[in-house]
């Protein structure tokens, strides 16, 4: 015997609406977890990529300094110092969409110069993120906008 709404094994064809609200909130209560990690693993993969290509340069400037024995002059903020090129990946780029690098040099006025590397963003919590990671491997200096990773002593 057939009954309206059922099909032949006697169970209903569709949901309820109360059956799809139902789903609908376990999606969203799911999504709502998953979105924010999904964010930060996100900026730990972009910390990740500068701090690889913080050691890279850290690697050609000390190469350059080793055959010349000074290390390559200041460049501006998305510049690579053209010392360096010929050290670096091929087609490395000091200026990227999320972040740039700016190679700094500080004259002490005494015997001693800090050298490093700059990263500027106008994500505060990517700096943040690179600002606490980045102790561990390099003397990290923060600002709000950027934050410094001291390379050598001369």
């Amino acid at each position: 015997m057939q009954y309206p709404g059922r099909n032949r094994s006697g169970w209903r064809a569709g949901f309820t609406m109360v059956e799809l609200l139902t789903v609908m909130a376990l999606i969203g209560i799911l999504a709502g977890i998953a979105v924010p990690h999904y964010q930060g693993l996100k900026k730990r993969a972009f910390a990740a990529s500068i701090f690889a290509d913080v050691h890279a340069i850290r690697v050609a400037a000390m190469s350059y300094y080793t055959e010349s024995g000074k290390f390559p002059a200041e460049a501006p903020d998305g510049q690579v110092p053209p010392e360096i090129v010929n050290h670096l990946p091929n087609g490395f780029e000091f200026s990227r969409p999320e972040y740039d690098y700016d190679w700094e040099i500080w004259n002490t006025g005494g015997t001693t110069d800090l050298v490093g590397v700059k990263v500027s963003s106008g994500d505060t919590e990517l700096i943040a993120h690179l600002f606490k990671a980045g102790g561990s491997n390099f003397i990290p200096i923060a600002s709000a906008s950027s934050v410094t990773f001291l390379l050598a002593t001369k």
